[in-house]
C-alpha cells in the first residue's frame, strides 16, 4: 500500500511505495532528502493488571476539589440543576 508523506522542506506531498519504509527518498520539486516512516507493530497483548492498578492508585491520589473551576459562569438556563 503506498504511503503519503510530506516534504517538510517545500510542503509537497509525495507517494511513496511500500518497499521505501525506512528509507530516504528525494523530493521530485526541491531534491531534499524525505524519509519514509518504517512499519509500526501493532500492540497484540493485552494490558497487565499492573496498569489497571496504577491506574487506580493515580486517581485516588488527586483532590477532586481542585479540579473544578469555580470562576467560571453558568448560564441559568444551560447548567444543569
Amino acid at each position: 500500500m503506498p504511503i503519503k508523506v510530506r516534504c517538510g522542506n517545500c510542503e509537497r506531498t509525495i507517494v511513496a511505495p511500500d518497499t521505501a519504509r525506512g528509507k530516504a527518498v528525494r523530493c521530485p520539486d526541491c531534491k531534499s532528502p524525505v524519509r519514509i516512516p518504517a512499519r509500526t507493530k501493532k500492540k497484540t497483548t493485552a494490558p497487565a493488571a499492573d496498569d489497571a492498578s496504577s491506574d487506580a492508585g493515580f486517581f485516588s491520589g488527586l483532590d477532586l476539589s481542585q479540579a473544578e473551576d469555580t470562576r467560571a459562569r453558568l448560564c441559568p438556563k444551560c447548567a444543569p440543576n
